[in-house]
Parts: C-alpha cells; structure tokens; sequence
C-alpha cells in the first residue's frame, strides 16, 4: 500500500468508522480521515510511520493500533483528548477538532511514535477462557495426558490465571449458549501454564487504552479489572515473557523446549497479513507435541462483525477443525456448530 494514497486511506477508514460506530471510536478515526483529506503533514507522517513500523500488519491493524496509541498518551498527557466518546458534534466542533487532534499529533508525534514501535494490540476479556477451559479439559481427559499450555497474545495473562478457576468459570458460562452440550466445569490436568505477548509487556494503563469508551466496553473492562485483582490475590503460578512470535526460530525454540502441547491464540493471528499469518501457523503445528491441541479464535471478517469464529488444531491428525461459530467475541451469545463441530466432538469432547 503506498502510505501517500489517499484514496485509499480513505476506503480503510470509511470501513473502520463504520464497524466502530457505536463503540467510541469514530469521532477520532473521523478526524484522523479529516487531516489526510486537509493534506496535514504530521497526519500523512504518521500514516507513513504505520505502515513503515508494521509492514506485517494489515492496514486495519494499523489504524486501531494508531488510535490506541494516541489514546495512551491522551490519557497521560495533561490536556487529554476528547475524541474518544459517542458525543455527537456539529460541523463547527467538526473543525475544532480536526485543529485539536493535528496540534495534539504535533505535540505527541514521537511519543505515539514510540508506543506504535513497541506494542501490539492488547485488548483482552475475562470471558475468552471459558471456551479454552472446556475444550482442553475435555481433550487431556480424553488423551490422558498433563497440558503443558501456551498463551498467545496473553496481555495482562489473565486467561492463565482463570484457568481451571471454577468460580469464574461459572460466573461466565451461562452467558454463553451452546445447545445440547456438556458445559460443566472439568478441571484440566496442568503441568505448566506460559504466556507470551509482544516487546514490551502490557500494563493496565495500555489494556484501557485498547478498550472503546463506550457503556458496554466500559463495562467489560470494569469486568476485567475487578477479575485481574482476584486473580492476583489467588497467586496462579506461569510464566509470561515478552516475544515477537513473527520471528519463526525464537518461537520454535520457546515451544520445544517447554514441551508445549497445548496453545490458545484468542484475537491474534488476525492482526498479520496473510503471509505473515500463514508462516505463524506453520511454526505452530510444526513444533506442539505430536499429542498437542490448538485452540485458534478470529473474528469472523476481519474487524467488521462482533462474532467469532473458533478452529481446533489436533497435531495427531495434523487437521484443523472449523468448530463454531459464536456471535459475540466476548463469548456472551451464541455459539453455532462449524461444519467439524460433529467429528470433533464425538472424538475429543
């Protein structure tokens, strides 16, 4: 993509507002679309950066990353920005804020820079566990064998410390509607529990800033942080290391020589390009255990719908199930059988 195109900003942008209308985020991605139109030069600086930065990202990735990051330092500026709530404003505060967010990019211009650099999307939920906990309880129950597990993507590392956590369990499960199945609690036989996530560990000031400002995500992330110090309390003991799981050699080696048979990636693989994505993947199954389980969650197109789609990678049959569908990525809804739904459950459930 030529940075300078924009026509074709635009085209990402217009989709980006349209499926974050509702969530917050508009106003600001509006905005940003506003300078590129006006030819604002820290404004095409930046979307140069982007795509510069993260050549592996897709586009969208790198849009949502921009307005995490400005939000970041928004938040621990003196003078924040109010471009990230559903306010409606008139074309006169339309200019306004197009002149607050450009003088705000001047000001901030290295700072969100270096915030680009070092991080990835964390966005993270209390609720993605409990699909995590049913499928690997019931497959090492199954293979009669100890889980060695890797989070992928673990941000704060909460889906760790809620594993095998029956109270969280049962507080979440029934906001989940899954027909005709046993959703009863089963402990997974753990040995080890890892978590890896980008160059720099996520705190929970940037786990805020990856969260929209509306009601209902508000509300999740209220959800999250009252979960993440119970679990703190709780003393769940795994390891969480700071790796780029692009470079293919340094992930092969953390997976064998942990023995890993066991991976969840909830939200992850979507941020790359294809490419990127596919050699991921590859580095993935070519280096679980011969008896390993993947548990693999993207939205079902990109970022333009609310629901899920949820693949389970078996190693002994070197197969990747389409296992369900759910209609909420917070796992809230429903979850609709995948056409190997069957085969796997009568196998592995």
């Amino acid at each position: 993509m030529n940075p300078e195109d924009k026509n074709c900003w635009d085209q990402y942008l217009e989709k980006i507002i349209h499926r974050r209308g509702g969530y917050s985020w508009t106003r600001f991605f509006r905005t940003f679309r506003q300078l590129l139109y006006n030819d604002s030069t820290v404004a095409i600086e930046m979307a140069k950066y982007l795509i510069h930065q993260k050549q592996g990202n897709t586009v969208f990735h790198c849009l949502t990353l921009l307005g995490m990051a400005t939000k970041y330092v928004s938040l621990i500026s003196s003078k924040p920005l109010d471009l990230f709530s559903d306010n409606a404003t008139q074309d006169q505060e339309n200019q306004l804020e197009t002149a607050t967010l450009e003088a705000f990019l001047l000001t901030h211009s290295l700072e969100i820079k270096d915030v680009i650099k070092r991080r990835q999307n964390s966005f993270t939920s209390s609720r993605r566990f409990i699909l995590s906990q049913l499928i690997m309880s019931h497959y090492f129950a199954r293979i009669n064998l100890s889980a060695n597990i890797l989070d992928i993507g673990t941000s704060i590392g909460i889906l760790p410390m809620q594993l095998n956590n029956a109270i969280f369990y049962d507080l979440y499960i029934n906001d989940l509607t899954w027909q005709n199945a046993n959703t009863a609690f089963l402990t997974i036989p753990i040995n080890r529990i890892y978590g890896l996530d980008y160059q720099v560990l996520p705190d929970i000031q940037w786990i805020a800033s990856c969260h929209a400002s509306s009601d209902y995500y508000q509300t999740r992330l209220c959800e999250l942080l009252v979960d993440y110090q119970v679990c703190q309390r709780i003393h769940t003991s795994f390891e969480v290391d700071s790796l780029n799981i692009v470079d293919s050699n340094a992930l092969a080696s953390y997976m064998r020589s942990r023995s890993i048979n066991a991976v969840v990636c909830n939200f992850v693989l979507y941020q790359y390009k294809t490419d990127i994505r596919n050699r991921i993947l590859e580095c993935i199954f070519d280096n679980i255990t011969s008896s390993g389980i993947f548990l693999n969650v993207e939205p079902t197109s990109n970022i333009e719908d609310v629901g899920c789609h949820v693949k389970i990678y078996v190693a002994s049959e070197r197969r990747f199930y389409a296992f369900a569908k759910i209609s909420n990525s917070h796992f809230m809804g429903e979850l609709t059988p995948g056409i190997d739904y069957e085969d796997y459950m009568v196998k592995y459930f």
